[in-house]
């Protein structure tokens, strides 16, 4: 058996805490695929303006998004 990676844990901490916080997502917060249309680049500026408005005042899309991004895997110094 594996140690989990302390990253692993303190995101699922991370996510727990917050997902037990807020109340249920409304129809305007995040899913799955706009999360990673988000995180790829994928959406038009509009969809990106929109979706950065709203989680300016979400706490829980913020960490959702946060939680994300800490999840990137670090990037490779010259």
């Amino acid at each position: 058996m594996t140690t989990p990676d302390p990253r692993d844990r303190a995101l699922d901490g991370l996510l727990r805490r917050q997902l037990s916080e807020t109340a249920e997502a409304s129809d305007v917060c995040l899913d799955a695929e706009t999360l990673a249309a988000w995180i790829d680049g994928g959406l038009d500026a509009q969809g990106q303006t929109r979706i950065e408005a709203h989680a300016a005042g979400c706490a829980r899309c913020q960490a959702l998004m946060a939680a994300i991004v800490k999840s990137e895997p670090a990037l490779a110094t010259a």
